[in-house]
């Protein structure tokens, strides 16, 4: 999966290797990699879903959503996936939620709080 971030110099990747890679379309080469460590299957992304900002990207998988402050490579909020499986986030225009859909339900948290608004 490819996303492009910020004003489309940068394009955040994932693929068979664990993390994110984030790169340079200029130059063409790799700027970081976001890797979380707090569990050996946070690495392994699902999917990522750009915010409209440019500088913050949402990866998931089955464990976690995680917002991710794309220049620092700082993980800013996880959210657990508790209930089931994710199967895709969606950032709101003004970047102030994320929502994320799974098997069962949709899920809504405030993106800078990291309370959960809504189960739905």
């Amino acid at each position: 999966e490819v996303a492009a971030l910020g004003g489309g110099d940068t394009v955040a990747t994932i693929g068979i290797e664990q993390g994110v890679a984030i790169w340079s379309v200029s130059s063409g080469k790799r700027l970081r990699t976001l890797v979380a460590k707090s569990h050996w299957l946070i690495d392994l992304f699902s999917g990522i879903e750009p915010f409209p900002q440019g500088d913050l990207l949402a990866t998931y998988n089955v464990e976690a959503v995680v917002v991710w402050n794309v220049t620092s490579g700082a993980v800013l909020q996880r959210f657990a996936n508790t209930s089931d499986w994710t199967y895709g986030v969606v950032v709101s225009p003004g970047g102030d939620l994320l929502a994320k859909w799974g098997s069962s339900s949709v899920t809504v948290w405030d993106v800078w709080s990291g309370a959960k608004l809504q189960t739905l």
